[in-house]
């Protein structure tokens, strides 16, 4: 996931808090630091994009190499992605 060029797209740690409608942008502040967004906040990043006439796409929030791996899921486990490779 390229968190950087996510929050770059929006202007910065603190337009994209304030796009998503947080208080303070520690939350994204966060995400960078880790170099991950939770997938649980993509939907919201989405429609915040469209909002602001900002565009993303999935290679924005995933690589090839990371659907590949699989997904970890909230009890720990790995689901792969099914590919017609």
């Amino acid at each position: 996931m390229k968190v950087e060029n996510i929050i770059s797209k929006f202007g910065g740690l603190t337009r994209l808090a304030r796009a998503l409608d947080m208080k303070h942008p520690t939350t994204v502040q966060g995400w960078k630091d880790r170099g991950t967004i939770p997938t649980r906040h993509i939907p919201r990043i989405i429609t915040a994009a469209r909002h602001n006439n900002i565009e993303l796409s999935l290679p924005d929030f995933f690589s090839i190499e990371d659907i590949k791996s699989g997904v970890k899921t909230k009890s720990g486990k790995t689901r792969r992605a099914e590919t017609n490779q």
